[in-house]
């Protein structure tokens, strides 16, 4: 395609600028340009595809983007190092913490974040008792509007208490729009592979706090089965 381009460029200009033309002259500048244009989206598009339609991870080649605290043997690493390469999750001193249970409040910011939404809290800034105006207010209200959780407007939300497996499965399942049909919560997300990673083998509790890595876990695997092109 490129040739006959090249040709008729040059004769173009073999036209336009012996005879001087400037309608000509504008004429062959604007195709040049649209031209240079078409040229740079489409690797642009290729660029878009390629990073967002991400079905694989090379842990190796994102070693610096991985936490201190996150070792290659950690059951949960590959899922923590796909999220913060990709900005969804984040923590500070370069620590993810991801033995430590996750409480309430964590598993609700890590799971916007995930979903990419940023609600503010001018829209969604008190809901629990103990949520008024706290850096965990939106996502948690969030959920309320959205009938990921249920609760009244008094009650506390619990924001310093672990996180359940059993809860998590069923908000992250709210959240992400999954239709469970006729099965339970977790035989959804079993069916699914969500709780690969969660379980280190043994059989599934649902009244177990989960740790952080396994939040991860849990929220990556979520990602690649209801949006995997993301």
């Amino acid at each position: 395609m490129r040739q006959p381009f090249i040709k008729f460029i040059r004769s173009f200009y073999e036209k336009v600028f012996v005879k001087g033309s400037y309608f000509a002259v504008v004429i062959a500048v604007l195709l040049i340009v649209l031209f240079l244009a078409s040229s740079f989206l489409g690797r642009y598009r290729q660029d878009m595809h390629g990073s967002v339609m991400v079905t694989s991870f090379d842990f190796g080649s994102a070693k610096e983007d991985v936490f201190a605290d996150v070792l290659r043997n950690n059951p949960n690493s590959f899922a923590i190092a796909y999220l913060k390469g990709h900005g969804m999750i984040a923590s500070g001193r370069d620590l993810f913490r991801p033995d430590e249970q996750a409480n309430r409040a964590e598993f609700m910011k890590m799971l916007t974040d995930v979903l990419r939404v940023y609600p503010h809290k001018l829209s969604y800034g008190s809901c629990f008792s103990d949520t008024a105006n706290e850096w965990f207010a939106a996502p948690i209200c969030y959920a309320k509007v959205k009938g990921w959780v249920e609760g009244d407007e008094g009650a506390a939300f619990g924001v310093t208490e672990s996180i359940m497996s059993g809860e998590a499965l069923e908000i992250v399942s709210k959240a992400f729009g999954v239709n469970i049909g006729n099965l339970s919560y977790i035989d959804s997300a079993g069916a699914k592979g969500w709780l690969t990673g969660l379980t280190g083998g043994l059989e599934f509790d649902p009244d177990k706090a989960m740790t952080r890595g396994q939040v991860a876990e849990l929220l990556f695997r979520a990602l690649k089965t209801e949006f995997p092109l993301l």
